[in-house]
């Protein structure tokens, strides 16, 4: 069998080759200059080389291009850290926030673009000629330090002028923080590299809506007290087109997928209303696209266990627990397998003949296309409260919160939703709904919190 490729090199133009590989070796020492093919290159411990061709000319600034960068890894720090402080000519300065290493920091302690300052610099125009004493009060780490730790929100209400400020550079209204760091640079030795990121800025103009339909098939079979039930099925899974707030899109293909499963319970009837049971099941996620935006297979098998028991306390309030352990192993070795303890339960209880009140917890292993995360492990719990106006009205009622964490990142991420529907009953077999939903996150992880609204209007047909 042949070995799994590999990524081998990148190749620059340049009108010095020499002095950029210089450049890489005094910077990062772990890198050598070499050679290969007859032209001059920079090797990398992890074997990927650079590769260098001289040209005449730097290559022109328009138009842009659709590569964006290209970085190095700095793989422990702490080895680095006597290095970049023995080296004056190299120079960490944070931007928008100050820096925050697991190890020590390396980096310079003020913060230019402060994200104080642009805030209030983009949103109230006293701030844009306030004097520079109050500028370094606003940009003193500490201060932006205290408000990072509350994570960023990314409504594209906001984002999409301060973009659009970001761009318009010093003819913009955040001219005060380019003057700033124009300052800044003719104070300091000429730099090789300036490098001014925008990730902070960019953000979704509104959340991709998917669709998941499929089908179920199931036989059971009744021997005595036992029951024996065996269902099997197929569902896909459909995303739009990601739009962000400069009104370009993005495809999600790489997110469809197709989900084969198959379950087997068995039961037994213990008492009336208690049934003791046990649970097995299997699935296989089969992705559209082999190898996804992060260069990685993420199709997936998963295997699920668990035993539990029905019960019915009295007759107006039943339900079922059960304890198990889930388990999805991915194609890529990259990505870390998921296992891990599961519970699942539900206990309804009926208030009245027309109000219904149903609580429910439950644990699933969900799809992510987080670099370096095999999936999300979500569990969840709702309560649910329905109330019949007449037989042909019926309103819901629903609040939800559930904890995630990301299998291979240290991210986590707490998941709310409230949300009110009501079903019109035409006939047996079609029933009207519409739905409003007010979804909202929290993260460990800056940038990730969001707040959603979603309206939903459909149709279910049943026989």
């Amino acid at each position: 069998m042949l070995p799994a490729p590999g990524f081998h090199h990148l190749h620059l133009n340049s009108v010095d080759p020499d002095a950029a590989i210089n450049f890489y070796t005094r910077h990062f020492p772990s890198t050598a200059k070499t050679s290969w093919g007859g032209l001059p290159a920079l090797a990398s411990p992890n074997n990927v080389l650079v590769l260098f061709t001289k040209v005449a000319a730097p290559p022109p600034t328009s138009p842009q291009t659709a590569i964006w960068h290209f970085g190095w890894h700095v793989t422990d720090s702490r080895k680095s850290l006597e290095t970049y402080r023995s080296r004056p000519d190299v120079t960490l300065l944070p931007l928008y926030t100050p820096t925050n290493p697991d190890e020590r920091n390396v980096s310079e302690k003020r913060v230019l673009f402060g994200g104080i300052s642009v805030y209030l610099q983009q949103h109230a125009p006293f701030f844009r000629k306030t004097p520079r004493f109050i500028d370094r009060l606003l940009d003193s780490p500490w201060l932006i330090g205290a408000f990072a730790n509350r994570s960023v929100s990314v409504d594209p209400a906001t984002l999409g002028d301060l973009t659009v400020s970001m761009l318009e550079g010093r003819d913009g209204v955040l001219k005060k923080e380019f003057d700033k760091l124009v300052e800044w640079v003719r104070a300091e030795p000429p730099p090789d590299v300036v490098n001014i990121t925008n990730s902070m800025l960019i953000g979704l103009a509104k959340l991709p809506i998917y669709t998941t339909f499929g089908g179920t098939a199931g036989l059971g079979q009744r021997f005595n007290r036992v029951d024996v039930t065996l269902k099997g099925g197929a569902d896909r899974t459909v995303y739009q087109q990601s739009t962000f707030t400069d009104g370009t899109t993005a495809s999600n293909a790489d997110r469809d997928f197709d989900r084969y499963f198959g379950e087997l319970r068995a039961s037994y009837e213990l008492m009336p209303g208690v049934k003791p049971f046990v649970e097995t099941g299997a699935d296989r996620r089969a992705h559209d696209l082999a190898i996804d935006r992060s260069g990685v297979r993420r199709d997936s098998d998963g295997r699920y266990v668990k035993g539990g028991t029905t019960f019915e306390l009295e007759r107006t309030l039943t339900g079922d627990v059960a304890l198990g352990f889930v388990e999805r192993s991915y194609q890529d070795p990259t990505l870390p397998r998921i296992s891990g303890p599961t519970f699942d339960a539900s206990l309804t209880w009926l208030a009245s003949a027309l109000t219904t009140m149903k609580l429910t917890a439950r644990t699933t292993v969900d799809e992510t296309i987080l670099i370096g995360v095999s999936g999300a492990f979500t569990r969840e719990i709702a309560l649910q409260i329905d109330h019949a106006f007449r037989r042909w009205l019926v309103a819901t009622l629903k609040v939800s919160g559930a904890s995630i964490d990301y299998v291979g990142s240290p991210r986590e991420d707490e998941r709310f939703a409230t949300s009110a529907l009501i079903a019109y009953k035409l006939t047996r077999e079609v029933w009207l709904k519409g739905e409003y939903r007010h979804e909202w996150r929290h993260s460990n992880v800056a940038g990730n919190d969001y707040q959603a609204d979603v309206v939903l209007v459909g149709a279910r047909l049943q026989r």
